[in-house]
Parts: C-alpha cells; sequence; structure tokens
C-alpha cells in the first residue's frame, strides 16, 4: 500500500530531509523511481543516489551517497559495460528498500519500493515517539537511524524530535561524538549547535590542536568560524614564524583576505614595523613589497602604511611621481603628491604652463591654478588682452571674481582701458561700466 506524503524535498548534500508536520500516516510502504552513477570524489570512486516519489500529487526527492559495502551488486554493475537488469536490497533497521532496474555502463535506473519495519515502529514508541509519521520512518532508514542510536541520544539528555534524529544521522551526531565534545570541555550543547559542528568539522582533535596553539576558552562558534575560513595550526605557527601574535579576529581576518606568511613577511622586511591591521590594509589595497620601494624612492620623506594606502586609493605609482619630478617638482612628500593627484595635476597640466611661461610654481600653487581653472589656454587669453607676466595670485584672483578676455573687451566698449590688475577686479565686483 502506497503512504500518502506531503511535499517533501531533501538534499543531502546542501540541506538535511526537511518533514511535513502533519499527523502521522499509517500506511508503511512507499514505491517511486531511482537512478544512480559512479562518482569520483577525495576518497576514490562512489555511488551516487536520486530517489524520487509521487504521491496524490505531490513530488518527494533525494540525493545521497551510499556507503561503502551498500549494494554491491550495483557497484559490481556499475563497473560494467553493456546493458544488464539489475536488483539489490538495502536493509536497515527501519525498514528494508528493494531495488530493480537496468544498469547501462556507470548509470543505472529503476523502480524501488521501501517497506517500514513495525519492529522499529514499536521500538520507537517505547522511546517516546509513538506518533513517528511513515515519512520519518522512511528517512530513518535512508539515514540509518538505529534504536540503540536514539537510545544513546536519550541517555545524554538528547530527547529531539523526529526530524532532529534524522538531521543528526544525516551530519554524524552520535552519542559517542558528544561524549568526546564532554570529555573536551563541552557539555551540554544545543542540538543545533551540534550539528553545526559537525558540518564545520569541529571536533575535539581539532580543538586541542587550537588550545594547544594558545587559543583557549573559546566560544563553540568561534572554532567554527576558524573551520569556516580555514584556519590551522601550521597557519598559526606561520604567523608566529613572523613574528605575528594574532588575536582571533585578526585571525580571521588574515585568512579571509588570504594573508600569507610570506606576505606578512615582505611587509616586515621593509622596516615599517607593521601591525595586523597594517598589513590586512596593506593585502586590502595591493600593496606590495617592491611597490612599497619603488614609492619610498620616489619622495622625499620617510614612509609609513597610512602613506602607502593614500597613494593606493588614488591611483599614485613611481611613474607618476617621476614624471612630476621631471617636470620640476622635486622635493615632493606623499601629502603634497596626493594633493596634487586629488586635483587632477599631472605633468601634461605642469608641461602647458611652462608653456605659458609659469615654470618653477610650488606644488601649492599649481593645485590652485587646477582648482580655480587657471591653465595655459587661460593665460594665452588674457594675455591677447594685454594681460601677460601677471603673478600667479593675480591669475588666481581674476578665476575667482570670473575675469576672463570677453570680460576685458566688455570693459573697452566702455572706455575702460589700460586698467591694472586690482583696477580690473573692483570693476568687477562693483560694475563700473554700468
Amino acid at each position: 500500500m502506497k503512504v500518502t506524503l506531503p511535499l517533501l524535498t531533501i538534499g543531502l548534500a546542501a540541506t538535511p530531509l526537511v518533514l511535513s508536520r502533519d499527523a502521522p500516516q499509517q500506511t508503511e510502504t512507499i514505491d517511486g523511481r531511482w537512478e544512480a552513477q559512479l562518482h569520483s570524489g577525495r576518497q576514490g570512486v562512489g555511488v551516487h543516489m536520486e530517489m524520487r516519489a509521487r504521491v496524490d500529487g505531490d513530488r518527494w526527492n533525494t540525493g545521497f551517497s551510499l556507503d561503502d559495502g551498500e549494494a554491491p551488486a550495483l557497484r559490481s554493475a556499475l563497473q560494467r559495460s553493456g546493458r544488464e537488469e539489475i536488483a539489490f536490497t538495502i536493509q536497515k533497521e527501519a525498514g528494508v528498500i528493494e531495488y530493480s532496474g537496468t544498469s547501462v555502463h556507470d548509470e543505472a535506473y529503476g523502480d524501488f519500493v521501501w517497506t517500514g519495519s513495525s519492529q522499529f515502529r514499536t521500538a520507537m514508541a517505547d522511546l517516546g515517539h509513538g506518533d513517528l509519521r511513515t515519512s520519518h520512518q522512511f528517512a530513518m532508514t535512508l539515514h540509518d537511524v538505529t534504536v540503540a542510536g536514539v537510545r544513546g541520544l536519550q541517555q545524554r539528555g538528547y530527547n529531539v524530535p523526529a526530524e532532529t534524529l534524522v538531521k543528526f544521522a544525516i551530519f554524524d551526531v552520535t552519542p559517542e561524538f558528544i561524549d568526546a565534545m564532554a570529555s573536551a570541555g563541552y557539555r551540554d550543547i544545543d542540538a543545533e549547535q551540534l550539528v553545526r559542528l559537525r558540518i564545520f568539522d569541529v571536533d575535539p582533535t581539532f580543538i586541542a590542536e587550537m588550545q594547544d596553539a594558545g587559543y583557549e576558552d573559546m566560544d563553540l562558534e568561534d572554532y567554527v568560524r576558524f573551520k569556516i575560513h580555514g584556519v590551522s595550526t601550521d597557519f598559526m605557527h606561520e604567523m608566529v614564524d613572523v613574528r605575528m601574535h594574532l588575536d582571533m579576529d585578526e585571525i580571521v581576518n588574515f585568512r579571509i583576505h588570504g594573508i600569507s606568511a610570506d606576505f606578512v613577511r615582505e611587509m616586515v622586511d621593509l622596516g615599517l614595523d607593521p601591525t595586523p591591521s597594517e598589513i590586512r590594509r596593506a593585502k586590502i589595497h595591493g600593496i606590495s613589497a617592491d611597490f612599497a620601494r619603488e614609492i619610498a624612492e620616489a619622495v622625499s620623506n620617510a614612509l609609513d602604511f597610512d602613506d602607502l594606502v593614500k597613494v593606493r586609493i588614488h591611483g599614485i605609482d613611481a611613474d607618476f611621481i617621476g614624471d612630476l619630478k621631471a617636470s620640476g617638482l622635486m622635493d615632493l612628500d606623499i601629502d603634497g603628491v596626493v594633493r596634487l593627484k586629488i586635483h587632477g595635476v599631472t605633468p601634461d597640466f605642469v608641461g602647458e604652463l611652462e608653456e605659458a611661461g609659469y615654470s618653477d610654481l610650488s606644488g601649492e600653487t599649481l593645485r590652485r591654478f587646477k582648482i580655480h581653472g587657471v591653465n595655459g589656454r587661460y593665460i594665452k587669453e588674457m594675455a591677447d588682452v594685454g594681460y601677460d607676466g601677471l603673478e600667479a595670485d593675480a591669475l588666481i584672483k581674476f578665476r575667482i571674481h570670473g575675469i576672463d578676455a570677453d570680460f576685458v573687451r566688455e570693459l573697452e566698449e566702455h572706455n575702460f582701458t589700460g586698467l591694472s590688475p586690482e583696477d580690473l577686479v573692483k570693476a568687477k565686483i562693483h560694475q563700473w561700466w554700468r
């Protein structure tokens, strides 16, 4: 007899079995379709299975890898060439699944029938799961939930619902794992936290390694963060070797940003005595040892990491500084270079002013010229109407007050000619021609 299931989706690779909370069903049989294929992984060649069923219009599917030793007939068939009919059975405490179908080279497919174990259901009722649904029992068959395992969990204080028992089985949360964590000093761990520890492979061995490296009295979630970001004792020892003694957050940040011992060593060798925060900023902004040396050789002042970050942020490199020097700006410090870059003072701009007769200007004057729009073209236009050879400050004042060649011509039309730079500014301010 078929079971009536709510819509279920099981994805073992990413999510645990999702089970409906509807009332338990009384049927004990499910049938459906299955597929299998060989796959290669880190532990060698395995068998991946997909199972699906449609019951009362609802669809259910799951994917999982068979344990070593399960379904030897299927494994053998998948490793043979040609086409053949196959049949095999997987027996677990919670039930039995009978498979039949066809194998073609390294793939197979067919039908399955699951039959639940009445003895298992009775034993689970004795353990407080008298409302065990057929869908739960089917999932427990797939993931090999045993009565002894459930009893062991309860003895350790985990009287959890059927959904959690399935989740524990998927992620290998066992009484033995709970005991090992207790021995490591972590008792009464929340059920969801136990699953999280298993997902990220945090176990007593890893915790002991971290504690031996000096990271003691950490929360379990801190160890999870270490695992997520690939923190290992080898990494920690490498940091110690390069004189980096990091706290927990700094270790995680180093791993997030891909900071290696070699990179730290390069930064230390610059002689800037960097802090962990400075090394992280250097990595974020793409500062290499070669870049730092090139900038240090190009400027006149001693550098620190803030200086290197500033030049990186503003897209300054040694070539840019060298070109400015070639334009006559010799004693440049980092702050001066940054100000010039921010305001768009380039070697071409400096050359343009030199052609207009303005050479050997200070960095500050060049910056003010750029801010107020004093360029080679403006200087030439003002020279054409009689205002050539002006002081830099006069040109800047002209631009501040909106004085240009057209304004001078307009004054001349009103018989205001030959005005001094000072009078020209007054004329603009007081509108003499009106």
